[in-house]
């Protein structure tokens, strides 16, 4: 199971500072789903976009 965490950001600038800190970060889901090609589903949460490998451990998640 992979499963990660892709902060929002508000412009290409913040993705940069967020890089420079060890983050991944994205403007837009379609970038969450660039920096992540490996996931199933991607779930917007407060924030960003929590990412899964697989459906089923979204769902579980989701369920919590």
């Amino acid at each position: 199971m992979r499963k990660q965490f892709v902060y929002r950001a508000s412009s290409a600038k913040d993705v940069e500072e967020h890089k420079a800190h060890g983050m991944n970060a994205a403007v837009d889901r379609n970038g969450a789903r660039k920096l992540c090609p490996w996931a199933s589903e991607i779930v917007e949460a407060c924030g960003g976009w929590q990412v899964f490998e697989s459906v089923e451990d979204a769902r579980v998640w989701k369920a919590q």
